[in-house]
């Protein structure tokens, strides 16, 4: 791995394997959350987790291939974007079925890719806030699912358009987060455990 990374855009051609999984597996298992059938889901995420310690095991390599990429990877990310709110305008079909998961993969490595390369610039950087927000990773990420499907039951039938109740699920969800995990979980000692927080994540500068 350390040596293709040598030649920082072939790192674009880890969405061949979340491709073929996008358009071979998707259309036949759904996601579905659950323990079984939930195929596609699981083998695309198992993906994305071997990408993350593979490539995170490459340590500086990795990191400078990906400052040498992140401009880049940010402009696909916006213009793919663009492309799957076009695509969506069609009906569907089996051209249209692999063409979308082309752009579909393509606009979320592009944004990892992205996401990753600006914010490394802190990873060696340590802050209270980076504490703060590392510390909440992980009660977010039990916490957003039940806040996001919550807030969409209220609003899916409102004729409001895609944008404002996009906004809504967006904001309302990370809103909720912070609420619940600012005013409630870290005030109450008990909660800790359950929602894996340690009583200190590193010193802060």
């Amino acid at each position: 791995m350390k040596r293709q990374l040598h030649k920082p855009v072939r790192i674009f051609l880890l969405i061949i394997p979340l491709y073929l999984t996008e358009a071979l597996l998707e259309p036949f298992f759904p996601v579905n959350h659950a323990l079984v059938n939930d195929w596609f889901a699981l083998i695309n995420f198992m993906i994305l987790f071997l990408y993350g310690f593979l490539l995170l095991a490459c340590g500086d390599v990795f990191w400078t291939a990906l400052d040498k990429v992140k401009k880049k990877a940010l402009i696909i990310g916006i213009l793919s974007f663009i492309s799957l709110v076009f695509l969506w305008q069609f009906e569907d079909g089996m051209l249209r079925h692999f063409i979308e998961a082309g752009v579909a993969v393509l606009n979320l490595w592009a944004w990892i890719l992205a996401i990753l390369g600006y914010a490394s610039r802190y990873r060696n950087k340590p802050s209270k806030w980076l504490a703060y927000a590392n510390r909440a990773v992980y009660p977010f990420y039990i916490l957003h699912q039940s806040i996001t499907v919550t807030i969409a039951y209220y609003i899916k039938d409102l004729d409001w358009g895609f944008v404002p109740k996009f906004l809504i699920l967006g904001v309302g969800t990370f809103l909720g987060c912070w609420i619940i995990y600012d005013l409630i979980i870290l005030r109450i000692p008990i909660l800790h455990p359950v929602f894996g927080l340690k009583k200190q994540v590193y010193k802060t500068s």
